[in-house]
Formats: structure tokens, sequence, C-alpha cells
């Protein structure tokens, strides 16, 4: 299997000439604070993370969010499967933000250990 930092573009998490926006909702899970704020700059950003679903089968998405569902769950497009796709945010661990424009979809589903 292809590691997923083969399908990135650099070596950094930010660009130095990419300025991102700062976003912050009070009252929220840092993990629900870094999906919004994807949301809200939804041209640039995507969430990195490893998802466990609900059949224990753990993996590394690329997911390009787009609404939020109350407190505990999102919608987006995963650009691992090529699909949307609805997450709990329990689920959701080492969740990051990065470039959108580090990644080329589909981006090669990896498992996570």
């Amino acid at each position: 299997m292809y590691d997923l930092t083969c399908q990135r573009r650099g070596d950094n998490w930010f660009s130095e000439r990419t300025a991102v926006q700062s976003y912050r909702v009070p009252n929220m899970s840092h993990s629900k604070r870094l999906v919004a704020r994807a949301i809200q700059q939804s041209d640039d950003l995507v969430v990195v993370f490893d998802y466990l679903d609900a059949k224990g089968h753990a993996s590394r998405r690329v997911v390009s969010p787009y609404r939020l569902l109350g407190d505990s769950h999102f919608l987006g497009l995963c650009l691992t499967r090529e699909e949307p796709r609805q997450f709990q945010l329990s689920g959701c661990r080492n969740l990051k933000i990065d470039l959108a424009s580090n990644y080329v979809m589909p981006v090669v589903l990896d498992a996570v250990a």
C-alpha cells in the first residue's frame, strides 16, 4: 500500500505563502471547530483524520466537509472513497486541517494500525 503522504504536494502542512484565515466557533469541541473552519474555507481546506467506522474498521481519510449535522456528525466529500459520506466526530482521531491543493482525488486508502 502507498502511504498517504505520497499523495501530498510539499513537505509542510501549510505553505508559507498561503494565508489561512482564523475561524473560531465558541463552545465547540476542538475537532468540530476544525471541521467548521474547513467548511468556511471549503475551496482551500480539507480535514485529514484516522476514522473508526461503525463496524470497527480503521482507515485514514481525507475529506472536504460541507455541513455540520448537530453536535456529533458532519457531511463531506470523502476524497479517499470518492463519495459523499457522513462521519461521526467521535470516530475521528488525529484530525488536522490541510490545504486542499495538497491532494489529488482519489487519495489512496490506508489502513490504520
